[in-house]
């Protein structure tokens, strides 16, 4: 039996500027995934499910260099045991990261339990034009 490979970082997720109403970019996000009742979603993700944390407690340091890259790998680590017994559980997170001493940007992630299934789930989100999808250190 092979092991899949552990994920070694989560995938970011900004918003590009559009004009007009836009859904609050978790909506947007969660519309690619099937609902508790397993419809809707890109039907290349209908396997996973997604799930959102509050918004993260601590406010990072968005000024020190590699700041949202070591806060990608963080939740990798944090949200490990999550991913034991829901293999296909995808988790939303937003957390605040400051730019300067007073004022702070919300950032957004989404974390899966292996490299692979983020690699899929970049994939499919990528096709939308309504906002981006980055991930940090494929290896080539």
């Amino acid at each position: 039996m092979r092991i899949p490979p552990v994920s070694f970082g989560s995938l970011m997720v900004f918003r590009l500027d559009k004009p007009g109403a836009q859904l609050p970019l978790k909506d947007e996000v969660s519309l690619s995934f099937p609902d508790s009742n397993g419809d809707g979603g890109n039907h290349n993700l209908r396997e996973y499910w997604l799930s959102s944390k509050p918004k993260y407690k601590e406010k990072i340091d968005g000024t020190v260099w590699n700041a949202t890259k070591n806060f990608a790998r963080k939740l990798d680590d944090e949200y490990k045991d999550e991913f034991k017994n829901n293999p296909k559980k995808v988790i939303f997170t937003t957390a605040d990261f400051y730019v300067n001493p007073r004022e702070t940007v919300e950032k957004h992630f989404i974390t899966a339990a292996t490299e692979e299934d983020e690699k899929k789930i970049h994939k499919v989100l990528s096709e939308s034009s309504r906002y981006y999808v980055a991930k940090f250190g494929y290896k080539s």
